[in-house]
């Protein structure tokens, strides 16, 4: 080696310790300076506790990426795409997982909440068994699993009032009480409030740590941080006033705030007080005896005192509630239902969905609901055939011509025009010699028929009345556009004041459903010209045929 090379190698050598005498030197005076600051002193050059198990970022809950969503009122939600991916539909709604038992009857629309019970994690869950046993019981029925683990009834709560209540259910259910005890799922003073969203505001707030240098580099950070004027710096959390309530008047004040919600929305609510091991009548098993002590130990022993505590209040408020069911005995006599202290096995939530759907017709809540839908859809087939006898001795219908269908134009049904996709007549019919079918096809815009009415009659209609049979043999979606002149533009007012949709949803079983949709007239609306389209979506998968196609005015 040269001279040459050993000078310049030395001259690195000496470069390097100096450098690093100099790192410590600056570490050491920027950690005296940290101890005597507010700022959290950390180890001297390296910080450890960034290795292993206090990585930075904000941890997700529980053990699986479905549940890896922020939510800013509470605090996590399942990841949508998962939702849609068990709903089976292209347009599910995020944060609800949806069960369906259809039938000829519009269905019957049920949310379902609570907390992990009640998840969809588990697919073998209570609200999907209740769709299957009100099908079984045809009762159609569309079941929205809301539940979501780890929450309690304050996010059951702030879930119905924002995310619930605009799909316009007809029953509320609420399978809760054991994730509210204790506080074990809400900050004690602040019980609206999920640790989750504490843990994620503290995250924003907090300084991010630095592994090499970190007294340094904390340093340069709160330097920084005092140079922005303070009128631009967020300073803290607030939490809004601290609140005493016991873990059980906090469940019960949730509880009868969401039935005065669903109450002021014409909405059935009920609130199952659910069953939980150590509390009620319940043979336990040498495996739940293990089950059970294993709970209580990881709360050191004081596990059996705060359940008897919240059950103790929580079963009083149900026998004052009628609305309130005490599930709390729903296992009685039978044993080995369980697969921890709180959650039962797909046994156990076989047996839940059946005592609900008991609860639900004892109350006669279904059959109320049933018993109003099928008087609502009795009225208006007889409005229609009224009409249809009134017509029948003129020429076309009163507000839609060849509704029916049985007049073909060589490939069109007479009165109306094709504007996009295939269609042909069909002998599939529920009435007279034809119906049309509308045929899926890959273009932009699908397959629509068209008709545009002068002097309709309906000037003096308040609102207008759709009626159709329809039937499909696979997946897709009919949507039915009804335009009228509104203060001289035409103005799609097909939307169901009741579903809040422009269309209407079918699922294919290879049977005749009838569809009746009421449709509001808004104000400045000039009924003397109507225009409809029939419209077969671009995404659909097998044709649907329609017959009898009526519009009425009232």
């Amino acid at each position: 080696m040269s001279r040459k090379t050993k000078t310049m190698l030395f001259g690195l050598f000496t470069i390097m310790v100096v450098s690093m005498i100099l790192a410590i030197l600056i570490e050491f005076v920027a950690l005296q300076i940290n101890r005597r600051s507010k700022s959290e002193t950390k180890p001297l050059l390296v910080d450890i506790r960034r290795f292993g198990k206090n990585l930075p970022g904000i941890p997700q809950v529980g053990r699986t990426n479905k549940m890896s969503f922020l939510d800013p009122h509470l605090g996590y939600a399942h990841d949508p795409a998962w939702d849609a991916a068990i709903s089976g539909e292209e347009d599910a709604l995020p944060g609800f997982v949806t069960y369906k038992s259809p039938g000829g009857m519009k269905p019957i629309r049920i949310i379902a909440l609570g907390g992990s019970t009640t998840d969809p994690l588990n697919q073998k869950n209570w609200p999907r068994f209740l769709s299957e046993i009100l099908g079984e019981n045809n009762i159609p029925n569309i079941v929205y699993n809301g539940g979501v683990s780890g929450y309690s009834s304050n996010q059951e709560f702030l879930k119905l009032v924002r995310d619930g209540l605009p799909l316009n259910p007809d029953i509320v259910l609420s399978l809760s009480g054991i994730n509210d005890l204790g506080f074990l799922h809400s900050v004690q003073e602040h019980p609206m409030v999920h640790p989750y969203q504490t843990r994620v505001l503290e995250s924003v707030l907090g300084k991010p740590n630095s592994t090499l240098f970190p007294n340094l580099m904390t340093l340069i950070q709160d330097l920084r941080r005092r140079s922005v004027p303070k009128d631009r710096q967020v300073l803290g959390i607030n939490y809004g006033p601290e609140v005493g309530t016991t873990p059980a008047e906090q469940w019960a004040k949730n509880i009868r705030m969401m039935r005065a919600v669903a109450n002021t929305f014409s909405i059935e609510y009920s609130c199952f007080l659910q069953p939980v091991l150590g509390i009620g009548e319940y043979t336990m098993s040498e495996k739940d005896d293990g089950l059970w002590e294993s709970a209580n130990k990881s709360k050191g022993g004081k596990y059996s005192g705060m359940i008897d505590s919240f059950y103790d209040t929580a079963r009083k408020v149900a026998e004052e509630e009628k609305y309130i069911h005490d599930f709390t005995d729903v296992f009685s006599g039978m044993t080995n239902l369980y697969t921890d202290a709180r959650h039962p096995n797909s046994k156990g939530y076989i047996v839940i969905a059946e005592k609900i759907f008991e609860e639900i017709q004892n109350n006669d809540i279904t059959g109320q609901i049933v018993s109003e839908r099928q008087a609502n859809e009795i009225h208006w087939r007889n409005q229609i055939k009224r009409t249809t006898l009134e017509i029948r001795s003129h020429e076309g219908w009163p507000y839609l011509l060849n509704g029916s269908f049985e007049d073909w134009n060589d490939d069109i049904p007479d009165k109306w025009e094709l504007e996009s996709g295939e269609i042909f007549a069909s002998p599939n019919v529920t009435d007279g010699s034809r119906a049309v079918q509308l045929n899926p096809v890959d273009r932009e815009r699908g397959t629509r028929l068209f008709q545009r009415r002068k002097n309709s009659g309906l000037s003096e209609a308040k609102e207008l009345w759709m009626y159709l049979d329809a039937s499909f043999t696979g997946r897709g979606h009919l949507s039915v556009d009804v335009s009228v002149r509104v203060h001289g533009k035409w103005t799609h007012i097909g939307k169901d004041p009741e579903t809040n949709n422009y269309w209407i949803g079918m699922d294919g079983i290879g049977e005749w459903k009838t569809y009746s949709q009421r449709i509001e007239v808004p104000s400045g609306a000039d009924l003397s010209e109507i225009q409809v389209h029939i419209m077969l979506r671009k995404n659909a998968k097998a044709p649907c045929i329609v017959d009898n196609f009526s519009i009425l005015g009232i």
